[in-house]
């Protein structure tokens, strides 16, 4: 994330003395299209022109998706409402000064702008049928009050019939005005009863612990925001108590061994 010490210290300790790692292939990426809030009003469509997923998700979950299923690549589609209510909401709202910078360049000039659906469509390079009919059962189902096909929310529903249309290029890439943060979800691999570190013959290297992001954890396959603080929470006690036990135990031996008293 580029916060300090989020660059992989901690699993560098674990594996300089035999720790093994996993999933570390496993990766979070945060591509944000809100705020402004009016943006998850539109679709998240992919090549085909159909839906990537429900565009309420976490960011985090949403990127996700989109690099697993389809490349790193996508589009948001907004009518004329949308649009004008998103910018205003850029200028009204509590945004960071780094994403106000990045949507001030997505609303001056890098969009795309077509009367029709299918100018768009050809704008963007997408499927002109596909994202024709993807709108047409998106406005369908948010007009008859009906569960949208993808599984938004109701209060996020709003059907695209304003022209003009217009399309962002949501692309995860490499850029200094669209860099993308992100993190490894793996880490060290650790018993689960007691948070050792396990070497690559699966057992545990004594005296040492991984908790948190540092190790392989509930949030290794997917995140949304928050869930490392509840992982942090249990693997650290879990490591922490069996370090105390250990500790304890170890001292017993070591009392008994010099004195010959249990």
């Amino acid at each position: 994330m580029g916060t300090p010490a989020d660059d992989g210290s901690g699993i560098m300790l674990g594996t300089g003395v035999g720790g093994a790692t996993a999933q570390l292939n496993s990766v979070a990426a945060w591509w944000f299209p809100c705020p402004p809030s009016s943006m998850l009003h539109g679709i998240a469509v992919e090549l085909s022109g159909e839906r990537i997923a429900n565009e309420d998700l976490c960011g985090a979950t949403h990127a996700g998706i989109m690099v697993a299923k389809f490349g790193g690549r996508g589009f948001i589609v907004l009518d004329s409402l949308m649009w004008k209510r998103a910018r205003t909401e850029l200028v009204t709202s509590r945004t960071s000064p780094l994403l106000r910078l990045h949507m001030s360049l997505v609303f001056s000039a890098d969009h795309r702008k077509a009367a029709t659906l299918a100018e768009l469509a050809a704008g963007l390079g997408i499927s002109t049928s596909g994202l024709v009919a993807t709108v047409a059962a998106y406005n369908d189902a948010a007009e008859a009050a009906r569960e949208d096909p993808a599984h938004k929310t109701p209060s996020m529903c709003r059907p695209l019939r304003h022209p003009p249309y217009y399309g962002i290029d949501i692309i995860l890439r490499g850029s200094l005005a669209y860099f993308v943060p992100g993190m490894t979800l793996g880490g060290l691999q650790v018993d689960g009863a007691t948070g050792q570190v396990l070497d690559e013959a699966r057992s545990p290297i004594r005296g040492l612990y991984a908790a948190g992001r540092t190790a392989v954890g509930v949030c290794s396959n997917s995140y949304v925001s928050g869930l490392s603080l509840a992982d942090c929470v249990f693997s650290g006690i879990r490591a922490g108590e069996h370090a105390a036990i250990s500790s304890l135990t170890g001292m017993h031996e070591l009392f008994r061994g010099a004195t010959g008293v249990d």
